[in-house]
């Protein structure tokens, strides 16, 4: 049963980082359009615990779990699911993209066939992380890591040109032997490096030649392009970032999931009187008057017991890790949700937010039936990094300012994101998607309640 459920977990974990492999691909494409042939050009290839790639007819390379997410042979981009999902739990995107791009210079720069061509491998791979290290830091601004950003800012000082031929370099001795020592730098495996068939030459050429132009000083005008996009110091974080784009987001219909349970754990139930109108029976008041003459016969009103709450909340997840077909299924149980509360006939204000690692949408709804209980599409805002805290801080907020009650929080997300420090205080709901949760331990820490789409975990 155990290793059931780790296969379960394991696939899953794949399918993850899978997924934010794609929306990091997306991001980096859309700040930096003019590298998309090179951010696409890598087929994905997963990383279990060892794994054998055919690398050209007679030569296979055996690639051993390391520390690195990524690494690429010049074709294939091999990644370790197990760390990207981590990585992205520590840091958002902004690891994740600056180990994206790092291997991606290297395919830019061909390092991964000049690798071949040269008998100082060791001294041209830390030339060549020196150099890609410079471009992402040139785009991403500083590296949060202090010893990698002091070597940068090292060689940065000495006005170093990385456009000069390598071998070139190897005559200059103080610069080889500063340069044996930047082996911090190193983020992927060059053990894959190896010398490129000619197809796959001609693949990288036309890429080259498409971004850099066909010309020989092709070094020179990439890290031309490269300075072109800001200040070095300016800040590109995606895991810290909100995002800033809208899309309108088709929601998706055919859930069956019920809320019906969780929603009766708050209700209350308050009497209200019928008015005199919703008492009269036509044909009793009409019999009345034939008999009486004046006299009409109506019943004598009864009380109703009709259920209310205060304030329920509904946050949705609007990270880039929640974007497309995730958001669509959200946006559709946000309506199942919304219709099982009409079904009661509860009476309230609803209120809906859309968070990243901001709230970027919130709508109050005095009346639940002002709320979108059959919403057909929405436009929801965000698609950055994930954070958790911005929603309970708003609601919070709305307790002591207004002195209103949160009766529920329901959170529709995939659970990745930063945590408040202290479990909230009123009934919080994340609703995920089934084998797709990975903040299960933190949840249950803060006391909040899992429900799968598909299925309840019970915690």
């Amino acid at each position: 049963m155990v290793e059931g459920g780790a296969i379960a977990t394991k696939e899953a974990e794949e399918r993850r980082a899978k997924k934010l492999i794609q929306d990091l691909q997306k991001k980096l494409c859309t700040e930096f359009w003019e590298f998309t042939e090179a951010i696409n050009y890598f087929e994905p290839v997963p990383l279990p615990e060892s794994i054998e790639l055919e690398l050209g007819k007679d030569m296979t390379v055996v690639l051993k779990r390391k520390e690195a997410c990524f690494a690429t042979d010049g074709k294939h981009l091999v990644y370790d699911a197990g760390h990207i999902v981590e990585r992205y739990k520590a840091h958002g995107f902004g690891e994740l993209a600056r180990e994206y791009l790092h291997v991606m210079f290297h395919f830019l720069s061909n390092d991964i066939s000049h690798h071949q061509d040269t008998d100082a491998k060791k001294l041209y791979n830390c030339f060549s992380d020196l150099r890609v290290e410079t471009y992402v830091s040139e785009l991403l601004g500083d590296d949060p890591d202090q010893d990698r950003q002091k070597t940068l800012q090292l060689w940065r000082e000495m006005d170093f040109n990385f456009d000069q031929s390598f071998f070139n370099l190897r005559q200059k001795k103080s610069a080889c032997e500063r340069l044996k020592r930047t082996g911090i730098l190193k983020r992927d495996d060059h053990d894959m490096w190896r010398k490129i068939s000619d197809e796959e030459m001609a693949a990288w050429k036309e890429i080259a030649d498409h971004i850099l132009g066909d010309q020989p000083d092709g070094m020179k005008k990439l890290t031309d392009m490269v300075r072109s996009f800001g200040d070095p110091n300016e800040s590109h974080e995606y895991g810290d970032e909100s995002g800033e784009s809208v899309t309108t987001i088709k929601a998706q219909k055919n859930t069956q999931k019920s809320y019906l349970s969780e929603i009766r754990e708050f209700l209350t139930f308050r009497e209200s009187q019928k008015t005199a109108s919703d008492t009269i029976d036509p044909m009793l008041y009409t019999y009345g008057l034939e008999l009486y003459e004046d006299i009409p016969l109506i019943e004598d009103r009864d009380d109703e017991e009709i259920p209310v709450f205060d304030t329920i909340a509904i946050a949705v997840d609007t990270s880039g890790s929640c974007s497309g077909k995730t958001a669509s299924r959200f946006l559709g149980e946000m309506g199942n949700l919304l219709r099982d509360l009409a079904t009661l006939g509860a009476k309230g204000r609803v209120i809906i937010m859309q968070c990243d690692t901001r709230i970027r949408q919130e709508d109050v709804y005095e009346s639940l039936s002002d709320a979108p209980v059959n919403p057909d599409t929405m436009e929801m805002k965000g698609w950055g990094g994930t954070s958790f805290v911005p929603v309970f801080q708003r609601l919070d907020e709305i307790k002591n300012s207004e002195g209103r009650s949160i009766d529920a929080l329901f959170f529709l997300t995939d659970g990745e994101g930063c945590y408040p420090d202290k479990p909230p205080d009123f009934p919080t709901f994340f609703i995920v998607e089934e084998n797709e949760f990975f903040g299960m331990d933190t949840a249950k820490k803060l006391r909040i309640q899992i429900l799968e789409i598909g299925g309840d975990v019970k915690i």
